[in-house]
């Protein structure tokens, strides 16, 4: 059995890890260690007394391991003492489209090396306000937060300006100047209850 961990990238894709394992009959659990992650997964695989059975059994395992890890890998990436930056609140005003219409923006957002996303595309905005947020977790200090604000076109899009800032702890309402308008956003950088109290 094998389970290959993926981070969907804009890109290319990144490959953190790779865990396998025989399977065998009984009840079992793993732990495999992911660079700073690390997988939780157990499985239990009972020997069928006919075939069909059995089939049967692996495809109900397949699905029910797929479930578990995706729950373990979210409990991993979200406990509550990771280091964290959100970003939300994003909105912008007198962005300049071409000379025939009003831009259809959408923002790009990156915490150090880490590409958190991109925002919905709002259509003949010049005043957009864009609405969700972005997370990065395991933040490392001086990071600089950078979020690019893109005007979709039939052609190649055009980058109407770059906002980059470096992170400190606490909540922050940032003005960003471009050349094409102006963009507002606040971000949080939260760091570890323990770290913090090392510091």
């Amino acid at each position: 059995m094998k389970l290959e961990v993926w981070d969907k990238d804009v890109s290319a894709d990144d490959h953190p890890g790779t865990c396998s394992t025989t399977v065998t009959d009984g009840a079992h659990s793993m732990e495999r260690f992911l660079g700073q992650r690390t997988l939780n997964c157990s499985y239990s695989e009972t020997a069928a007394l006919e075939r069909r059975e059995g089939q049967c059994t692996m495809a109900s395992l397949s699905l029910s391991l797929g479930l578990l890890v995706l729950c373990t890998l979210a409990l991993v990436q979200c406990g509550p003492y990771d280091d964290r930056v959100r970003v939300w609140g994003i909105s912008a005003t007198n962005l300049k489209g071409d000379l025939l219409s009003q831009p259809d923006p959408y923002v790009k957002v990156w915490c150090g090396p880490a590409f958190g996303g991109m925002s919905s595309i709002l259509k003949n905005q010049a005043n957009p306000n864009w609405p969700g947020e972005f997370n990065f977790l395991d933040i490392i200090d001086d990071s600089v937060l950078k979020l690019e604000v893109w005007d979709d076109n039939v052609g190649p899009d055009e980058r109407l300006g770059t906002c980059t800032t470096t992170i400190y702890p606490g909540t922050h309402i940032e003005t960003c100047h471009l050349k094409k308008g102006t963009v507002y956003y606040t971000y949080t950088y939260q760091k570890d209850h323990q770290q913090q109290n090392d510091d």
